[in-house]
């Protein structure tokens, strides 16, 4: 895979799931039982937001990291 590709793939991925994490902190307070469903259905499937965030920084990071780039 070419470095523009997986630049680009990342980029979006980090866009999906800063649209998720704002989504996770907005209040959305709804009567409706279908809107009821979506929410709980998007807000189980946000639950992995933040952990992924960590997870594409560490290998970002590792990924070129060297010992000898500490010295």
């Amino acid at each position: 895979m070419n470095k523009i590709s997986f630049s680009n793939k990342i980029t979006v991925l980090s866009f999906i799931l800063s649209i998720s994490i704002v989504y996770i902190h907005s209040v959305w307070d709804v009567k409706n039982n279908l809107l009821t469903t979506v929410r709980l259905y998007f807000f189980n499937l946000q639950n992995i937001c933040v952990p992924m965030f960590f997870f594409m920084s560490g290998y970002l990071f590792y990924r070129n990291f060297s010992m000898g780039k500490l010295s």
